[in-house]
């Protein structure tokens, strides 16, 4: 059995490169994936005009960048406002903040100790199989929802309206991710790929 320091030191270390390797080449992974931030913008909230993410520079730092028009009535309270032009809005991330879930469940991946040496690249392969997808879901119902939250809260101080029943689900669902749910999910997730991998390779499922 490895020591609680050792396997304590493993997860610092992978947690330190993966980090590393997301500065370096992260951008790249981000922009396979904004047609799919853009899908999914559009099936959690409907009524935006048009969607498009860009990554832009501020201050040295990168980011992700949501834009968005919105043109139908919007009903807040006993008032409608009916826009005559399309309103622009829009938010930004960090694109440290978009990879934290692929950070957090690789780190589990890799990190978590494998006794068995014999079966040790099987389950290093099986297990970012089975992460991929995984950490694909997680990051596409983090940062969608939590940027769909601060454009309605944008439009909201803009036309000085309370939408507060516009802002749907993915409010409470984004409070719950900035409240630490987030790193829960994703190091769960981690968890549960290594327990569901041991299991595969003992049924002798694969």
């Amino acid at each position: 059995m490895r020591h609680p320091y050792t396997i304590i030191f493993s997860y610092i270390v992978t947690g330190l490169v993966l980090l590393f390797v997301s500065y370096q080449w992260g951008i790249h992974l981000i922009k396979l994936l904004i047609p799919l931030y853009e899908w999914t913008i559009k099936q959690l909230d409907y009524r935006f005009d048009t969607v498009t993410f860009s990554i832009i520079k501020q201050h040295g730092e990168q980011f992700l960048l949501l834009q968005t028009t919105y043109s139908m009535p919007i009903y807040a309270g006993n008032e409608t406002l009916v826009p005559n032009t399309p309103i622009p809005s829009g938010a930004t991330m960090p694109l440290g903040n978009v990879l934290l879930p692929f950070i957090l469940v690789f780190t589990t991946v890799f990190a978590w100790p494998i006794t068995d040496h014999q079966s040790k690249a099987m389950k290093y392969t099986l297990r970012v199989l089975l992460a991929l997808p995984i950490c694909l879901l997680l990051m596409l119902l983090d940062m969608p929802t939590q940027l769909l939250k601060i454009v309605w809260e944008n439009l909201n101080r803009l036309l000085n309206l309370n939408i507060s029943q516009n802002l749907y689900y993915f409010t409470y669902w984004s409070d719950f991710l900035n409240g630490g749910g987030l790193v829960a999910l994703s190091i769960a997730a981690g968890i549960l790929i290594v327990g569901l991998t041991d299991y595969l390779i003992k049924q002798d499922i694969l």
